[in-house]
């Protein structure tokens, strides 16, 4: 080899290595990009809509407060009759509605839910606003109507101050009261973080299970423990240690553990099915699809039907939902969500047991069939 050819070589060589160098940069880049669009994307496209509220009262009066929230926004409510404010605290509690309006002889009184989420308890006081200022304006029409009446026929000096003064408390009284039935305290706004334990255990019990792990029901067992563990702690740290949240130890530790094992499951269950192909698209489904749709940055009802549907019926939405009914919510029905993330369950270990017998046929030539095969051939240690 001549000079000429040498430095040839050295230049492809020097020109390699940058572009190895420049590579990972470029890859940190888009994936940083899809990890913020995935995030900031559900977002931009909030929008309230059809947020669940009950309302009492009188019919006549009941109708008016109707319109006059409808009159705000015409899709941002969908409002249920109730026969009275007990029938709407209950309904609160159940989880069945988000608020409520209650119409009576005092004026009317809004009732929020602020351990429900804030973004709504805000749009309900909003809402409030609204209507204290449309209500405000009608009395005060109303006063003037009535003093100018008065004065017309021939009313005294004294008659029409009786009429001014009363108006003044009228005004004074405030048409419309805002009153928290299920408040979620200083620590309202860690109500949609206290699925991270089950998150975190999850995905991370789900790769080392597919790293570190190759026989399936060895697998299995991992996964097992890493939520076991995943729930006892987080229910400890969410509860004694810090008491972010109230209600049940166990109870929450249990909600933990098993929204852990659903997002293991499914992403050792993938794995097991598809390689680590399958594993990076578990993985990915929870952090960019289940993590940002599920109602943890933005409330479900902000977000558009489908996108609101999916999100809530992934693992890490059930929990949101599960983890909230079991703090604050104790009335509420929540088998809907154990079931939700019990058919995760299964379906992931299903999922893991069809992979290993698929893969132990595979390898039937070199090694006898059983479920204890390894499910990727030589990669990786033989756990």
């Amino acid at each position: 080899m001549n000079a000429g050819e040498r430095e040839q070589q050295s230049g492809r060589s020097a020109s390699s290595g940058w572009a190895k160098a420049i590579v990972p940069g470029l890859l940190v880049t888009l994936v940083s990009a899809l990890f913020a669009t995935a995030f900031i994307w559900p977002m931009t496209q909030a929008d309230p809509h059809d947020i669940p509220m009950a309302v009492a009262g009188p019919e006549e009066q009941r109708a008016a407060i109707e319109q006059g929230i409808a009159a705000q926004k015409p899709d941002l409510f969908d409002l249920t009759e109730v026969a009275d404010r007990d029938a709407a605290v209950e309904a609160i509690e159940q989880r069945e509605v988000a608020g409520a309006v209650v119409v009576g002889d005092e004026g009317v009184e809004f009732l929020t839910a602020s351990a429900a989420g804030p973004q709504i308890a805000q749009l309900l006081n909003q809402a409030a606003g609204g209507l204290e200022q449309k209500i405000t304006q009608q009395r005060e029409q109303a006063m003037n109507e009535a003093f100018e009446t008065a004065k017309e026929h021939g009313a005294t000096a004294d008659e029409l101050l009786m009429i001014q003064e009363q108006g003044r408390a009228q005004q004074e009284k405030s048409p419309v009261v805002v009153t928290d039935v299920v408040s979620g305290g200083e620590n309202a706004f860690a109500a949609n973080l206290t699925m991270l334990p089950a998150l975190i255990g999850g995905m991370m019990g789900g790769a080392l299970s597919m790293l570190m792990v190759k026989r399936p029901l060895r697998r299995i067992a991992t996964i097992v423990t890493a939520a076991a563990g995943s729930g006892l702690m987080g229910a400890a740290i969410l509860g004694p240690w810090f008491d972010l949240v109230p209600g049940d130890y166990w109870l929450h530790a249990l909600a933990l553990g098993a929204g852990a094992l659903a997002i293991s499951s499914v992403i050792s269950g993938l794995g097991s099915l598809f390689g680590y192909a399958g594993m990076g698209i578990g993985v990915l489904a929870v952090l960019l699809i289940g993590t940002p749709w599920g109602g943890i940055m933005v409330a479900s009802e902000f977000l558009p039907g489908g996108m609101a549907s999916l999100g809530a019926s992934m693992p890490t939405g059930t929990m949101v939902s599960l983890m909230k009914s079991l703090s604050y919510f104790p009335a509420a029905a929540t088998g809907g969500q154990w079931g939700t993330l019990g058919l995760w369950i299964l379906g992931g270990l299903t999922a893991i047991v069809i992979g290993a017998v698929v893969f132990a046929k595979r390898n039937a030539s070199a090694e006898p069939a059983s479920l204890e095969a390894p499910l990727t051939g030589d990669a990786g240690p033989r756990a």
